[in-house]
């Protein structure tokens, strides 16, 4: 409920987290990793951009931007294998697609009726990539 994730690091004590990163003002509900850092959503109305630096023997943790949305709760987030966008699954009924280096919104989907709670990207080229939705309203979307 602090509104952050924990990293630990298996190779060593698995009871004492390497690190504590806050993001959101409400419980973090969601993140994806990529090689450019991490996007996290929660249950307030901001998309968290942050860092994880594993480089040194010391692993380090920062907050790189938020974005402000328009309304509450993100589920889910899932950055595309190509890292060029993520999509975003909203309590507000919504799938969005955003741009993953500009982090600006690039499309809005509608098409469930309830909060979205799952998405998934195929693994497959851009061109060829789907993207799965699932909803409260027991319908999955593919896009």
């Amino acid at each position: 409920d602090f509104g952050g994730i924990y990293g630990w690091d298996i190779r060593g004590d698995p009871s004492l987290p390497v690190f504590s990163l806050k993001l959101h003002s409400e419980p973090a509900m969601c993140f994806d990793i990529d090689e450019y850092g991490g996007i996290s959503g929660g249950a307030d109305d901001k998309i968290c951009v942050f860092q994880i630096d594993t480089g040194s023997d010391n692993i380090t943790s920062k907050m790189e931007k938020q974005i402000q949305i328009p309304h509450n709760g993100i589920q889910d987030i899932k950055i595309r294998d190509d890292h060029k966008i993520f999509a975003t699954a909203g309590w507000d009924h919504r799938v969005r697609i955003y741009n993953r280096k500009k982090l600006n919104p690039l499309a809005i989907l509608k098409f469930h009726t309830e909060s979205v709670y799952g998405l998934d990207f195929s693994a497959a080229t851009a061109r060829e990539a789907l993207l799965a939705s699932c909803s409260k309203d027991r319908r999955i979307a593919l896009w």
